[in-house]
């Protein structure tokens, strides 16, 4: 994919510099040429930025702390759908987990 765009964007300039006395219709419309492939370019990069394969490192989480973070998150969406939630922490220490960053 990456070959065609940069073709593409090597011809677009190719024709700008042999065109540098054109209408602003004709301008506007190579710029949006240009715009586009950026766009374009951006998306493979991310399609292919999930291609590679990701070095995942476990670490030690506090589990208290994890799920006060995703009640924190989930509250605003599970009220809004009827749904309370109640936590209730225990006076037990809470084994640590690993977590993948």
């Amino acid at each position: 994919m990456k070959n065609p765009i940069n073709a593409i964007v090597v011809h677009l300039e190719v024709l700008r510099q042999k065109l540098q006395q054109v209408d602003p219709d004709t301008k506007r419309h190579m710029d949006v040429i240009g715009n586009e492939i950026q766009r374009l370019d951006r998306v493979v990069e991310t399609l292919v930025d999930f291609t590679r394969p990701v070095e995942l490192r476990p670490i030690e989480t506090d589990i208290r702390r994890l799920l006060e973070d995703v009640t924190l998150l989930a509250s605003p969406e599970a009220e809004r759908h009827g749904v309370n939630i109640v936590r209730e922490p225990s006076a037990d220490e809470l084994p640590s987990a690993l977590t993948l960053t």
